[in-house]
């Protein structure tokens, strides 16, 4: 049927986008064979088929509308497990012409692009993750007008990702390469159009959503880092206040991370305070400058193990709450624990976590 031939090809475009080489280069196969039968291709909806096909000759280097002998021939001669032959044709699939009305999410070629996207973007090999981001923003970059019309955009992009975040919540084989991505992305501005989008309040709602019962430190990092990158977004005090929750977690690594993230955020940030001039949301509103705020950042011992650190730790909290005109956490016990505090080993700390962090 119509449906399976959508199922199967984008079951095939995910596997084609994901980071192990003999996955790409079996999946690569797949889809020749795939477009290679009259019979299946012609329960594609003919603009699909002709974007699938014309991509496909891109990436073989022929003419597209050519004689399909010669497409053939050097389709068969790709090597789809090489990053700069497969990355750039995936990556244009995610313009490819939707299924049209009636699709789920198991025939949203977009979303199957996307989803194997992320794993190479944000995986541990340095060739695949660069060779997929670089195509991943060339593609993304190319989008104009007429992408725009026909309701490709980045914020589309962004929204996937989020529902993508959503639906992997808590499964760290996905979420931690996608939040890997929206890294990357962000700080390649790919979004800087959106900063006053609420799509913005929604990758923050997803981002805190998964710092709550979160043990595994690399990721908890992570999450600090994106939240300081939403700072520059419409959500920016909301974002601020995850940073500072984050200021009291009860992992010391946390804590001195996040106040490192929060000070190199405060220096560079010019509306860190109440100004009659500007119309962005100040961060420290009941400061008249950020100094106290960067010295308590900057002087407190956040990982330290005296006793002594942990009230100073406590304090300076509480201060930099109150700076910001939140409520400080009633409960910051973990404000007075070192990294020897706890008997419990972190599970970030293991040759295990490792593994699972790479996806095996």
């Amino acid at each position: 049927t119509a449906r399976a031939v959508q199922q199967a090809l984008c079951a095939l475009a995910k596997q084609l986008a994901e980071k192990l080489d003999s996955l790409r280069q079996a999946a690569g196969r797949g889809l020749l064979r795939l477009l290679g039968c009259p019979g299946l291709l012609d329960l594609l909806p003919p603009p699909q088929t002709a974007f699938l096909l014309a991509a496909l000759a891109q990436a073989a280097g022929t003419e597209p509308g050519g004689p399909q002998e010669e497409l053939w021939r050097q389709a068969g001669l790709l090597n789809w497990a090489q990053p700069d032959c497969v990355f750039p044709f995936v990556a244009r699939l995610l313009r490819c012409p939707s299924a049209g009305p009636g699709g789920d999410e198991s025939t949203d070629l977009f979303r199957a692009v996307l989803a194997g996207l992320v794993v190479s973007v944000g995986g541990l090999t340095e060739t695949t993750a660069r060779q997929a981001l670089e195509a991943l923003l060339a593609e993304v970059g190319s989008w104009g007008q007429q992408e725009e019309d026909s309701g490709l955009s980045a914020r589309r992009l962004l929204t996937e990702l989020v529902a993508l975040l959503r639906a992997s919540a808590r499964n760290d084989r996905v979420v931690v390469p996608l939040l890997k991505t929206l890294e990357l992305l962000l700080r390649h501005g790919t979004w800087d159009a959106l900063r006053r989008d609420e799509v913005g309040g929604e990758l923050l709602a997803a981002l805190q959503s998964e710092v709550r019962g979160c043990r595994a430190v690399p990721k908890l990092l992570l999450l600090a880092d994106l939240q300081a990158l939403l700072l520059g977004f419409h959500c920016r005090p909301a974002a601020f206040v995850g940073l500072l929750r984050l200021l009291a977690h009860k992992y010391p690594r946390v804590r001195k991370y996040t106040a490192e993230v929060l000070y190199v955020q405060l220096l560079a940030d010019p509306h860190a305070v109440s100004s009659s001039s500007s119309s962005e949301m100040p961060l420290l509103p009941r400061a008249e400058n950020p100094d106290e705020a960067l010295q308590l950042l900057s002087e407190t011992s956040w990982d330290d193990t005296d006793p002594a650190s942990g009230l100073q730790r406590t304090e300076a909290y509480r201060t930099l709450c109150s700076l910001a005109g939140e409520e400080a956490m009633t409960d910051t016990a973990d404000l007075s624990q070192g990294p020897n505090a706890r008997t419990e080993r972190d599970k970030w700390d293991s040759y295990g976590s490792l593994v699972r962090d790479a996806g095996y």
